[in-house]
């Protein structure tokens, strides 16, 4: 092998968003209609975002409350924290088909191929739910 791309990526990273809903259950945001530019693509405005600042607290906090307060505002069943994830799927061997831009659930990934990035703390999706969500 001439090794011409030696740091060549290995994984196909795709950020996610959970909301942690003030009735109990964790579900899964769809963050498209939030950051509607390039919706459908890894290009969207919430993954650059947690592509180029997933490493500041400021910013992830405020990536927090953007999300919670359109989660808030779009439904009824109010959120009081989310938490970021990434996903890191191997890239499938050269010559394997593989299908482009589909959306799978987040229930569908395997723990081994998630990343936590960011967490509301509990105490504080506590607090936001006692006052009705942000």
């Amino acid at each position: 092998m001439a090794a011409l791309f030696p740091r060549a990526a290995t994984h196909s990273i795709e950020y996610r968003a959970q909301g942690y809903t003030c009735s109990g259950p964790v579900r899964e945001i769809d963050l498209r209609p939030y950051f509607p530019i390039h919706a459908d693509d890894k290009e969207n405005r919430f993954s650059r975002a947690m592509h180029f600042v997933r490493g500041e607290p400021i910013a992830m906090e405020a990536l927090e409350a953007y999300v919670m307060r359109e989660y808030n505002r779009a439904t009824s069943e109010k959120i009081g924290g989310v938490s970021f994830v990434g996903l890191y799927v191997p890239i499938p061997a050269l010559g394997t088909p593989f299908p482009r831009n589909s959306r799978i659930p987040l229930t569908e990934f395997g723990k081994d191929v998630r990343k936590v990035i960011h967490v509301t703390p509990h105490e504080t999706v506590l607090k936001h739910c006692r006052k009705g969500g942000l």
